[in-house]
């Protein structure tokens, strides 16, 4: 009696203990070295964001954070918010906040699907350019909220999309408003100049019509060669 509860019991050990390892090497075969901080997903995972628009990566991958809700994917501080028509969209994350730019791989399964994209977590106020397959779509200036949209509509295959980051302009790196303030200060301080160049003397000389003539065509010299340089300016600091 005693052998045979013994053997039950050993059985039901071995049992056990096949399952646990078996769970923890279904857990852990494959999967990225994890990181402090970080969140470690495999090329398995999929990531379902609701509204028939799925996620995998193409490989293991380290993330900073992931956030998923009903309608978008997050990544970093990049969120992208996806809305398909009819069928499925298939989504496929290749690059994220990698200097504010992200590309992403992308297939429906209805070739005439209407995709609608909103991306947000860019800077505000930059310069971008959105490319599909390598070919520019447009090139655009986020609002303030760092957002942009755009809709694809087909033919679908598996198509690349990026939003390419530009280098600041100086207006962005001082601050729009300190630009403008910096510019229109500049604007007041040509128009002073020119009219007093132009007019001042007039005070100290006899007034003609020639002498005034003169004066005037000074100052519409002056005015056309403060327009270039207040245009190179302009150009320098919002381009």
């Amino acid at each position: 009696m005693e052998s045979r509860t013994s053997i039950k019991l050993v059985s039901v050990f071995l049992v056990l203990s096949t399952s646990f390892l078996g769970y923890t090497a279904m857990n852990t075969w494959g999967a990225p070295t994890p990181t402090a901080g970080m969140v470690a997903i495999d090329d398995s995972t999929l990531i379902y964001q609701g509204n028939n628009v799925n996620y995998t990566f193409a490989s293991d991958v380290i993330v900073p954070r992931l956030e998923v809700g009903y309608g978008y994917i997050e990544i970093g501080n990049v969120r992208i918010s996806s809305i398909v028509s009819t069928g499925y969209l298939d989504s496929t994350p290749v690059q994220w906040d990698n200097a504010h730019s992200i590309e992403w791989i992308a297939n429906a399964t209805n070739s005439t699907a209407n995709v609608n994209y909103s991306i947000s977590g860019l800077l505000p106020f930059y310069k971008y350019d959105a490319f599909r397959d390598s070919a520019i779509i447009e090139s655009f200036t986020t609002n303030s909220t760092g957002t942009y949209s755009f809709n694809y509509s087909g033919p679908w295959s598996a198509h690349t999309f990026e939003i390419r980051y530009f280098a600041p302009t100086i207006a962005q790196q001082m601050g729009l408003g300190y630009a403008y303030l910096l510019y229109n200060l500049l604007v007041i301080g040509v128009v002073v100049g020119i009219v007093g160049e132009a007019i001042y003397p007039l005070k100290h000389e006899k007034i003609t019509f020639a002498k005034l003539t003169q004066r005037l065509i000074h100052m519409m010299v002056y005015i056309v060669i403060a327009m270039v340089m207040l245009g190179v300016v302009y150009a320098i600091i919002f381009t």
